[in-house]
C-alpha cells in the first residue's frame, strides 16, 4: 500500500476493462458493477472509452454514481445506458451506506440472467427501434438483424418498452385491425420461467384527421421525461458557457415539463436550483450560487422516469382527459385507453364506440 500513488487523473475506460477481465474469471451467472466516480474520463486515447463500452456491452450491468464535484452526468449517462444499468449521484459521503444498501437488496432480486424481447414483422413492415423507457432509458440493439433484442438481469420488477415500427399504408384495408408484427419474450435455457403468449402489434390505417392525430397518453409522457431531460442537458451547457439566462429559460421549460407530468420528484430536484413562480408557466430564477455539480445531480435525476401520466400509476384517472393541444378524450369502456372524442373506434383495442351525439 506504501507504493501507490493517489494521481494520474480518472481513466474510466481503464476501470471497466478491468472490471471485464475480472469478471470473466468468475464462474457467476450475473454480471454487476459499480462505477463510483468523482472526476470525469481522461487519458481517452489510450484507453477509448467508446471502444471499451463495445467489449464491455453484454458482459455485465454497470450502474454509475457521481460523488464530490468533478463528474460529468451526461458521461454517466452514456456508460449506464450502453451497459443497461442506471446513473445516479450521492450528494452527501454520509448517505453512501444506504445508497449501498439499497442497491444491493435490489441486486439481491435479481434471478434472471437474460431476457429476450424477440419482434418478428410481418412482410412490408420494419422494425425502426425498441428502447426501454422505465425506470430509466436503456439502448436495445438488434442482436444479429433479426429482431432480437437482449435485456439483462431481471429480478422483481416493472419494465415498459416502446416498439416503433414502419410500414406502408398503400394497398392496406382501411378502418379494421392488420397485424405489423407479433412480439414475444424468451429467457434462454431456463424452461421454468413462466412468460406471457406472443402479442401482436396491431394498426388501424385511418383517414380521420382527429383519430390520426392522436397521441397515446403512455407515449405521450415518456416522450415529455425525454423533452425533459433534453432541457435539462441545455441548461447545463448554457450555464458552462456563462450565460444564466439562458439556462434559466431551460430550467423553467423543464420545470413546465415536470409539473405537466405530475413528476414531484424532479419538481423537488429542480427547486435546488430555481425558485419556481409558475410552475405550470414555467417561470422561474435562478438561485444564487448554482455550480455545475447541481446541474450534473439533476442530469442523472431526469434520466429516471416515472411510470405513467400524471399519477404515476401508469393507468390514469377518471373517464375523461385532454391530449396534447387540448383536445378532449373518452376512455374506452373495453380497455380503459384514451380516444380522441370524436373518434369513431378505439386506436388501441378496435372497439365501436357507434355513433355520437
Amino acid at each position: 500500500m506504501h507504493g501507490m500513488v493517489a494521481g494520474g487523473g480518472t481513466c474510466i475506460g481503464a476501470w471497466l476493462d478491468l472490471s471485464r477481465r475480472l469478471l470473466a474469471e468468475q464462474d457467476a451467472p450475473l454480471g454487476h458493477v459499480l462505477l463510483l466516480t468523482d472526476g470525469k474520463n481522461q487519458h481517452d486515447e489510450q484507453m477509448p472509452l467508446a471502444r471499451v463500452l463495445d467489449e464491455c456491452a453484454g458482459r455485465f450491468v454497470c450502474d454509475a454514481w457521481g460523488i464530490g464535484d468533478g463528474w460529468d452526468g451526461r458521461e454517466l449517462l452514456r456508460i449506464a445506458r450502453r451497459l443497461h444499468g442506471s446513473a445516479s449521484s450521492v450528494r452527501e459521503e454520509a448517505a453512501l451506506p444506504g445508497e449501498y444498501e439499497q442497491l444491493m437488496n435490489r441486486l439481491l432480486t435479481k434471478t434472471v440472467p437474460e431476457l429476450t424481447v424477440r419482434v418478428t414483422a410481418m412482410p412490408g413492415c420494419a422494425v425502426r427501434y425498441l428502447k426501454q423507457v422505465f425506470p430509466t432509458e436503456v439502448e436495445l440493439s438488434d442482436e444479429d438483424g433479426t429482431g432480437r433484442f437482449v435485456t439483462r438481469a431481471w429480478g422483481d420488477e416493472t419494465r415498459r418498452y416502446h416498439l416503433c415500427l414502419a410500414a406502408d399504408p398503400a394497398g392496406r384495408p382501411r378502418r379494421e385491425d392488420l397485424q405489423l408484427a407479433v412480439a414475444a419474450v424468451d429467457v434462454p435455457g431456463d424452461d421454468a420461467v413462466r412468460l406471457p403468449p406472443p402479442q401482436p402489434c396491431l394498426v388501424h390505417w385511418t383517414d380521420d384527421p382527429v383519430l390520426s392525430g392522436h397521441t397515446d397518453a403512455q407515449v405521450e409522457h415518456f416522450e415529455q421525461h425525454q423533452r425533459l431531460g433534453e432541457a435539462v442537458a441545455a441548461a447545463t451547457d448554457a450555464h458552462r458557457r456563462g450565460q444564466p439566462e439562458s439556462a434559466e429559460q431551460w430550467l423553467g421549460r423543464a420545470v413546465q415539463l415536470a409539473h405537466a407530468m405530475g413528476a414531484e420528484e424532479q419538481l423537488a430536484r429542480l427547486a435546488r436550483l430555481v425558485r419556481i413562480d409558475d410552475a405550470q408557466e414555467g417561470r422561474v430564477a435562478l438561485r444564487p450560487g448554482a455550480v455545475a455539480v447541481d446541474f450534473h445531480h439533476l442530469i442523472t435525476a431526469s434520466s429516471h422516469s416515472t411510470y405513467g401520466p400524471a399519477s404515476g400509476t401508469g393507468t390514469g384517472g377518471g373517464t375523461a382527459g385532454t391530449t396534447r393541444g387540448g383536445a378532449a378524450t373518452v376512455r374506452c369502456p373495453v380497455c380503459t385507453h384514451g380516444a380522441p372524442a370524436a373518434a369513431r373506434f378505439c386506436p388501441t383495442c378496435g372497439h365501436s364506440f357507434g355513433e355520437r351525439a
